[in-house]
């Protein structure tokens, strides 16, 4: 166990000495909208592109990174680790992360309520919002949109935090 995953499960057990449940949730953003580096809402022309460019992993151009090495701190590719990433074409850009159709936005709403409460978890009004983060933007393919079970249901911190790496970091 990591110092970091110590720390948070001394947090997890001191909430739940002072009586309290944290949980998080994650939801669909509905007002989230593409939006490139450029601030605008459409993808790059190919002059842009050309000045800035995605890199990716020439082996795997549509997986994202992960942290490959704690100390230093290193990403690189999800599937190989190489961290040797080259820029993907213009072309690949227009279909896979120029195109707004294959972005997936979330909002995370980090909660609590005391334990002792007695509603059932559902349906119980005790919970209150101490977090948010708006905006997420995920791959519509990425393989942790199938464990999130988007808006159905609350995780606990600790699984929230073995999410993958961009979004454990959020729930910290």
């Amino acid at each position: 166990m990591t110092a970091k995953q110590t720390r948070a499960r001394a947090e997890e057990v001191a909430d739940r000495l002072r009586g309290i449940e944290v949980t998080v949730r994650f939801v669909y953003d509905d007002d989230a909208h593409f939006e490139e580096c450029n601030g605008q809402s459409r993808p790059l022309t190919e002059e842009e592109y050309a000045k800035d460019f995605y890199m990716a992993c020439p082996r795997h151009p549509r997986v994202g990174s992960k942290v490959i090495n704690q100390s230093p701190p290193v990403q690189g590719c999800a599937v190989c680790g190489n961290t040797q990433y080259e820029p993907i074409s213009y072309a690949e850009y227009l279909d896979y992360y120029g195109n707004p159709a294959n972005h997936v936005y979330l909002g995370m709403i980090k909660e609590q309520r005391p334990i002792n409460c007695g509603c059932d978890e559902d349906s119980c009004e005790c919970w209150d919002s101490i977090d948010s983060v708006w905006g997420i933007d995920l791959m519509a393919d990425d393989p942790v949109l199938d464990r999130l079970e988007v808006s159905a249901g609350r995780l606990t911190l600790a699984e929230a935090r073995a999410l993958s790496d961009y979004l454990a970091e959020l729930v910290e």
